[in-house]
């Protein structure tokens, strides 16, 4: 490493330091607001029986938060958030410029005009919140109301609130006194960028100033998404989730193919977190171009993650990849991120499969292949998944075309009969990519009996399975 660049790592690394998320803010977060959750668990529920038994709203409707997802123009983005709305005359160009809330660090947009200003702040915190009480645990300002749901604003004046859209992340919307009126619509017309998934992995930090180039895509190694600067294209990042045998270590996720002509060299041993890592310059053959650097780590065995910038952004890799972590549904259990209904309650056993460019995971209920009926959800990843005919890998059962719980997809239907010589069981599993690199299965094997009742439970599992 030459000089300069140790001494530009070095003045990132200061000038970020004060980034950081207090160590004790999840410990203080807890004791100060275990309490208030509890109390707000059980005024819910009380509320959420008045309405069914009153009429009020259908049981299966969900409330809409005050901060409603809207679709429109989008004026302005900020670390995975758009702008939709702005008063008229504030349009221009807007000044970035590092805020602090408390223990809390972020970004923020901040506007001025002859009528006042209006500043939009983005922080992101991990899983450090989770929703308002935990912002009102943290003794940020005076509060003037509290909010009645998790994902309603904390008010700290007429012009000023905070809110937590999702776990992890805080938005915060500041007018003058004179734009008090537009604070809500404003607030209203902020939008989570939904797109920073990517094969079963979540991106939680890009860099300042670079946007989503388009959705998640199979590369050559594995499923990618890429963030650019919009322009010219100089800055950009792209990360890329590969599973299956080729991530079984770092010695084969290295080997996997490039999109082009590079080669990985400089090498050196680093850590993401916990994990080992390896670190190097990209170049062509020959190292006659530059083509950026790479960071990359298996994540566990079958799961791998590479992440590749152009140079301009080498001092951004260790913080890009510290922030990617597993996608898991908002639910009591899941498989491999996926949510699953509640009424299953806890499996009872279950398996993982690997081939040479997928991983799947599966989760029993009631017994296992062989040992009579059963129900199983499987969760299959990887740029392999994308084949036609892929299922065979898994599979020698009898496919075809179905629509199941309003689902399009793949049924396989077979005969099994128990270790135990008792009677044959009909067997269903039905398929379906909810998105690239990612199949879901639900398997439900039961005796001639319930034949019926089977297929209507296979519908209602297609149709109630949870992806983030």
């Amino acid at each position: 490493m030459s000089e300069l660049e140790s001494v530009l790592r070095r003045a990132m690394a200061d000038d970020t330091a004060g980034l950081a998320i207090a160590p004790d803010l999840v410990d203080r977060v807890v004791r100060r607001s275990v309490r208030r959750r509890r109390t707000r668990l059980r005024l819910l529920a009380v509320v959420a029986a008045v309405l069914v038994v009153a009429g009020a709203v259908p049981a299966y409707v969900a409330l809409v938060p005050r901060h409603q997802v809207t679709a429109g123009e989008t004026l302005a983005e900020i670390d995975g958030v758009e702008v939709g709305y702005l008063p008229e005359g504030f349009g221009g160009p807007p000044e970035r410029i590092r805020v602090k809330a408390g223990p809390l660090a972020g970004e923020a947009l901040r506007w001025k005009g002859d009528g006042g200003f209006v500043q939009v702040g983005v922080y992101r915190t991990g899983r450090s919140l989770e929703d308002a009480l935990d912002l009102l645990a943290l003794n940020l300002g005076p509060v003037a109301s509290e909010p009645v749901k998790r994902t309603g604003p904390v008010v700290f004046t007429a012009t000023d609130e905070m809110w937590v859209p999702e776990p992890g992340l805080a938005l915060r919307v500041t007018t003058s006194a004179s734009l008090e009126s537009e604070l809500g619509r404003i607030a209203e017309g902020l939008r989570v960028v939904r797109n920073r998934d990517v094969g079963g992995m979540r991106v939680t930090y890009v860099p300042s100033g670079l946007r989503a180039a388009g959705k998640a895509r199979i590369n050559l190694g594995g499923i990618a998404r890429s963030w650019t600067n919009g322009t010219n294209d100089t800055q950009g990042v792209t990360v890329e989730v590969v599973h299956g045998r080729e991530a079984l270590d770092l010695d084969s996720l290295r080997q996997v193919p490039w999109p082009t002509n590079e080669e990985l060299f400089d090498v050196r041993r680093v850590s993401v977190g916990p994990a080992a890592a390896l670190q190097g310059s990209v170049a062509s053959a020959g190292r006659r171009v530059d083509r950026g650097r790479m960071l990359l780590w298996v994540v566990r065995p079958g799961v791998g993650v590479r992440i590749w910038a152009t140079t301009p952004l080498a001092g951004e890799l260790r913080r890009i990849a510290e922030g990617v972590e597993e996608v898991a549904a908002d639910a009591a259990v899941t498989v491999d991120g996926i949510g699953v209904p509640a009424s299953l309650g806890e499996p009872s056993g279950g398996d993982s499969a690997m081939g040479r460019e997928w991983s799947g995971i599966t989760r029993f209920w009631g017994g296992r292949p062989g040992e009579g009926p059963y129900v199983a959800v499987s969760v299959y990843r990887g740029l392999e998944v994308e084949v036609d005919g892929w299922f065979r890998q898994i599979s020698s059962a009898t496919p075809r075309g179905a629509s199941v719980g309003d689902v399009n997809g793949t049924l396989l239907t077979w005969k099994e009969r128990p270790r135990d010589g008792a009677g044959p069981l009909a067997g269903r599993t039905f398929l379906w990519h909810p998105e690239v690199g990612l199949v879901l299965a639900v398997t439900v094997v039961a005796g001639p009996d319930d034949s019926a009742r089977a297929v209507d439970d296979l519908a209602d599992l297609v149709r109630n399975l949870r992806v983030p």
